[in-house]
């Protein structure tokens, strides 16, 4: 009831796991299903996933390309536009998206992808404190770099959940072992692609579009 779904997929270098590169924050608001059907296979949900994307700027010059097929470039135009921030910066962007509005888009005043306005609830909106439910794919990886990162998400007092898509995954299926996110897609007909920016979330979408029907 009434819950914010938080998405979020970090993304560190192949070489050494120490340094962070980019984090993905997907957020679904149940407020705006209220009376939209899900459409086939959860489509018209999935259009109301909001999605941010942030690189970081002292980790610029490290690329995955050897272990892993990094994607850091890829998630401009379809998503939105890639936000630039320091370390320093780190621990408010991302606090911004665990409170209104909730990964609504920036205001980017110089097109270059840079966060230069903070985030501000727009006028009107309803800045009452909503339940939040994390979702991640081996989701305490994600946990431990964002308190790298000098964010600690266990300190919400209104986070009343966290789902880890793989462990749902393997419930859902009865499977021993869990299976890797693009591996998960593909069994559930949905096509997925870059999948280092946050689309742990569009599993869940399609369990709740299962489980409504």
């Amino acid at each position: 009831d009434d819950v914010v779904f938080v998405c979020v997929d970090v993304e560190a270098y192949e070489k050494d796991s120490r340094p962070i590169t980019e984090i993905g924050v997907s957020t679904l608001d149940t407020n705006d299903l209220i009376g939209l059907s899900p459409g086939e296979g959860g489509k018209i949900w999935m259009k109301k996933i909001r999605s941010r994307h942030f690189r970081i700027k002292e980790t610029a010059h490290l690329h995955n390309s050897e272990y892993v097929t990094g994607c850091a470039d890829r998630f401009e135009p379809e998503f939105g536009v890639s936000e630039w921030i320091s370390f320093k910066e780190a621990p408010h962007v991302i606090a911004s998206c665990f409170r209104p509005p909730y990964s609504r888009p920036v205001d980017h005043t110089n097109g270059k992808g840079n966060v230069e306005t903070k985030d501000k609830v727009p006028n009107g909106r309803d800045t009452t404190k909503r339940q939040l439910i994390l979702v991640g794919h081996d989701i305490k990886m994600d946990i431990d770099y964002l308190r790298k990162l000098g964010y600690d998400v266990a300190n919400l007092s209104n986070l009343i959940e966290a789902l880890d898509t793989a462990d749902l995954y393997r419930a859902w299926k009865h499977e021993q072992n869990p299976s890797k996110l693009g591996t998960i897609l593909m069994e559930m007909e949905m096509i997925g692609w870059n999948l280092h920016n946050a689309v742990s979330l569009l599993f869940c979408v399609s369990i709740l579009e299962t489980r409504k029907q």
